[in-house]
């Protein structure tokens, strides 16, 4: 996602299976995600903005196992407010014999 056309093309070159042109400010992001991967969400998160609600956003849209790797910082005092519930994974525990 981002709003200059340059960054999604160069996205697209870099692998990105999807870009989505944010100019639109009546775009809902998690409902764009969620409809280009048939509603799982995305796999990888990359942020680079550090802007609160973009991360919120990326949290909201990340598939259940999936990742979100921050690279833009946000400011020192800055706070996530989201709900735990879908972050909680169950793993499986393995027992060799």
């Amino acid at each position: 996602m981002d709003r200059v056309a340059d960054r999604l093309g160069l996205a697209k070159d870099l692998g990105a299976t999807h870009a989505i042109n944010t100019s639109d400010s009546t775009l809902d992001v998690v409902t764009a995600v969620r409809d280009a991967t048939e509603g799982q969400g995305s796999t990888i998160t990359i942020d680079t903005t550090g802007n609160m609600q973009v991360i919120r956003s990326g949290v909201e849209f990340t598939a259940f196992r999936g990742q979100m790797i921050f690279i833009g910082v946000p400011p020192p005092d800055a706070e996530l407010n989201v709900q735990l519930i879908p972050l909680i994974q169950v793993g499986h525990v393995w027992t060799l014999h």
